[in-house]
């Protein structure tokens, strides 16, 4: 794919909803500025947009979900009694919005099926009875129809979860080519059909820290980890085990987090011990990039451009930084400026730009080949796991820890949909499927 070098002036977008009446207002900017943008939505109460991203259906609707983070309670606050998964019109105009109960906030997802469903996982939390570990008692799949009524809703896919200090990754849902959603919580990894019946289901003490599958070709991975090990497994579509893989780091509290697959079909994954994988579809080790900062994690789907170039950030509090690896794992350029806390996906647009947001309250513009800064939106709050999504049209979108919505006009500029991994979910339906 040409990677255009156009810039392109951006135009904040404010929609207000009220008593059925829609306002606009729109400021063009000035590229060569820190912007301060203004949010079109925001979330009931002191709900965020901590895990859930936007995702975009064929008629560009949006759906996105909201939730707390995982210390919430611990750090002396009240989980809400409903979350709710949004949607909204083209023009950002409310559409519906579905409530769940029982302090069910919204931990995966949302991804659009092709049949035209909105999945989404669920964690449910309660009091926690360790003052450093939060505590789960249980996660769900929820199904939607477009008009945001319910479908079907899973059993609990497990009871009483505790994974980490600061809870467990986003648990995004991955919808293979057949129609089925593979999922993953501690302890058990499951697979349903569109219908919601159950097709197979695994569970195993050895999955301990749980994540988002990705579907490649007829092979389904999932990351995990424990104290010593981050491991992937990898299972054949019909829940058939096919191989693991094993890095090894003695009491490091491992664990693989999001994968994603390069145009050569390999699996290029980070953990939280300053590594970065890329592993062949046979489950064995192709090479390893160690981050040269101490304490660095890498907790995000990385982005793969069409060259096989990589683009990651990483979480390390105010040492936190952002990288473009080679295809064969040598550096390529690091972002000359620190950064805090990337969790947040890369975006890679037509016009050469990779976009992410950061826990400094900011979008960040890098352009793909230099890695020179050209832009950052100063936003209300820190984004954490929400990675930026564009509309047909050239909208930015992207929600911060305050539970703001944002949009921004960019006209032109749109998803790389040619490159190998462009952006979180590989596509902005968040399927995380790529066809073998």
């Amino acid at each position: 794919m040409k990677r255009r070098k156009t810039l392109i002036t951006g135009t904040v977008i404010a929609i207000m909803a009220g008593a059925g009446i829609i306002a606009a207002m729109a400021c063009l900017l000035d590229f060569n500025d820190n912007k301060i943008i203004d949010h079109f939505y925001k979330a009931p109460g002191d709900q965020m947009f901590y895990i859930s991203s936007p995702a975009i259906d064929g008629d560009g609707n949006i759906y996105i979900g909201t939730s707390h983070k995982g210390r919430w309670e611990i750090e002396g606050n009240t989980w809400s009694e409903h979350y709710y998964m949004l949607s909204f019109n083209p023009d950002l105009s409310p559409r519906w919005s579905f409530q769940t109960n029982n302090s069910e906030l919204i931990k995966g997802g949302p991804a659009i099926h092709p049949s035209g469903l909105i999945i989404f996982v669920v964690e449910s939390n309660g009091p926690s009875s360790s003052q450093s570990i939060p505590n789960a008692t249980y996660n769900k799949v929820y199904a939607l129809n477009m008009d945001g009524t319910l479908n079907w809703s899973s059993a609990h896919l497990n009871e009483d979860v505790f994974d980490s200090a600061w809870g467990s990754s986003p648990l995004h849902p991955a919808i293979d080519d057949n129609g089925n959603i593979h999922v993953q919580g501690q302890h058990v990894i499951s697979c349903f059909h569109s219908n919601g019946t159950l097709y197979w289901e695994n569970r195993t003490s050895i999955l301990n820290y749980a994540g988002s599958p990705t579907v490649h070709g007829n092979t389904v991975y999932f990351p995990s980890g424990d104290t010593n090990n981050g491991y992937i497994y990898a299972f054949h579509l019909n829940g058939t085990f096919k191989w693991r893989f094993t890095a090894h780091e003695p009491a490091c509290n491992n664990r693989f987090n999001m994968i994603s697959i390069d145009g050569d079909g390999r699996l290029i994954a980070g953990m939280d011990n300053e590594t970065v994988h890329a592993i062949n579809s046979n489950g064995t080790l192709n090479w390893t990039f160690t981050i040269p900062t101490s304490n660095a994690k890498v907790r995000q789907n990385v982005a793969i451009d069409d060259t096989g170039t990589i683009y990651l950030g990483t979480k390390n509090d105010q040492h936190s930084e952002f990288y473009a690896l080679h295809a064969n794992g040598s550096l390529k350029w690091k972002y000359s400026n620190p950064l805090r806390d990337v969790y947040s996906s890369p975006t890679l647009t037509t016009d050469g730009s990779i976009w992410f947001g950061t826990e400094d309250m900011a979008i960040y513009r890098l352009d793909m080949e230099t890695g020179d800064l050209l832009d950052t939106f100063q936003v209300e709050r820190d984004i954490t796991w929400c990675s930026p999504a564009f509309t047909a049209s050239g909208t930015l979108l992207a929600g911060d820890m305050g539970g703001y919505l944002y949009a921004i006009d960019f006209q032109g500029i749109g998803l790389a949909t040619g490159f190998a991994w462009p952006c979180l979910g590989f596509n902005f339906q968040r399927t995380r499927y790529v066809s073998g």
